[in-house]
């Protein structure tokens, strides 16, 4: 699929499998705006293989175990305010993820109260985060990590506000000694009372 815009359409899932209630998947330039995608056992809204240059805008997710918004393997996609509760069961995800994704930017978003992190970003690469509210999560409100899979850089961390959440307001993690995070801007952020 290239190009178009997915709009107003309500995915309501069982809560259990795995999943998702919208998945892009090898698409590119797809705009998806105000979806609202909830309960779904997978993720919300799914930006799957190489879906390069598309949007996820003013949508709303709560309660999807794996993630509420799941960009994973796809480069320059726009996360942008979107309001994100109650997502991430699974342990990890929450509100928004990012994995193994490049140049993205993740602004203006509401995270609070999710069951995993408020960002979540693994193995990725030269993106932004900023103006974000990521409020009370049981994990960490931003986090950016590296592992086996490879190592996250270059990213930029700003203006985003990261209360009372269960573990940190921002955290960077490396996995380990054999992994790095390189050239990360932080700054402008406000985290208190983690």
């Amino acid at each position: 699929v290239s190009g178009g815009t997915i709009k107003d359409i309500y995915f309501y899932g069982t809560g259990s499998g795995n999943g998702s209630g919208l998945v892009l998947s090898g698409a590119t330039n797809v705009n998806v705006r105000d979806v609202i995608s909830d309960n779904n056992g997978g993720a919300g809204i799914a930006v799957y293989s190489s879906s390069n240059s598309c949007s996820v805008i003013g949508c709303k997710t709560d309660g999807n175990v794996v993630a509420g918004i799941d960009v994973n393997g796809s480069d320059y996609v726009r996360v942008i305010g979107n309001h994100g509760y109650n997502n991430g069961a699974a342990g990890g995800g929450g509100a928004i993820a990012l994995f193994s994704s490049n140049r993205c930017n993740i602004e203006g978003n509401t995270a609070n109260s999710n069951t995993g992190f408020g960002i979540d970003v693994r193995y990725s690469t030269r993106s932004n985060i900023a103006n974000n509210n990521c409020n009370d999560n049981a994990y960490s409100g931003i986090s950016i990590s590296s592992g086996a899979v490879g190592a996250s850089n270059k990213i930029t961390i700003t203006g985003n506000t990261c209360d009372e959440n269960g573990e940190h307001g921002i955290v960077l993690d490396a996995g380990g000694l054999s992994y790095f995070i390189n050239y990360v801007t932080v700054t402008g952020n406000s985290c208190s009372g983690n």
